[in-house]
């Protein structure tokens, strides 16, 4: 249930390719999947370029246990769906040191179950390395609640994160971005939001920090 899977494969460039997972269901089927946590073997220095991913179904494209990839002049498009399936865009799973840059997200799943955010991380997302999220076009098409452009959970590190265009329809207590460290307090977070334009609805928080070390918000 993949378009494309990349299983302990280092050192691989994907580009100009259009990945379409259009399958049903309740499984989190994914388009594209760097995944390193495959027979003790890493996907690291994985490139991801000028490809477009449709995924009206399943996950737009995942990166588990990489680091050194790049995420950069894609296109990813969920389409007007309504479906409890978290159809997330981009997920990053105890990886680090992605740089996601050029992209225009589009995502539009009205159900507003599962968390179906634009990019989302977790569990602890490397540290020692600097994560970028630059010059981006976000948007979060659903008016629904339960739906966050950038959920940035349980993550430390070295973020940068600025020249994006983040755009929330979300109708309740959303975040544009939300950043916090629950899972091990004891790994800091070092955050740096600039020059990004925020656009959200009333109920909608542009920045949403928790048990951050250290948080420079300018020029927003």
């Amino acid at each position: 249930n993949y378009s494309c899977y990349l299983g302990g494969n280092n050192n691989i460039e994907i580009s100009y390719l259009t990945f379409i997972n259009i399958t049903g269901g309740t499984a989190p089927y994914i388009a594209v999947c760097v995944d390193g946590n495959v027979g003790n073997s890493a996907s690291d220095n994985v490139d991801i370029l000028h490809c477009t991913i449709v995924h009206p179904y399943a996950k737009g494209c995942t990166f588990i246990s990489s680091y050194n990839g790049r995420f950069m002049f894609n296109t990813v498009s969920s389409g007007v769906i309504n479906t409890n399936t978290e159809t997330d865009a981009l997920g990053l799973y105890n990886s680090g040191y992605i740089e996601i840059a050029f992209n225009s997200f589009n995502e539009n799943n009205a159900s507003g179950v599962g968390h179906n955010d634009i990019i989302q991380s977790n569990n602890l997302f490397g540290f020692g390395g600097i994560n970028k999220i630059h010059h981006n076009f976000i948007l979060q098409g659903s008016t629904n609640d339960g739906n966050t452009c950038l959920y940035l959970g349980s993550t430390q590190g070295f973020w940068q994160i600025y020249d994006n265009i983040i755009v929330c329809r979300a109708s309740g207590f959303n975040s544009l971005i939300q950043l916090n460290n629950d899972g091990d307090t004891t790994k800091p977070i070092y955050a740096k939001i600039y020059n990004n334009t925020f656009v959200g609805t009333a109920n909608n928080y542009p920045v949403y920090a928790c048990n951050v070390d250290s948080l420079d918000i300018k020029n927003n």
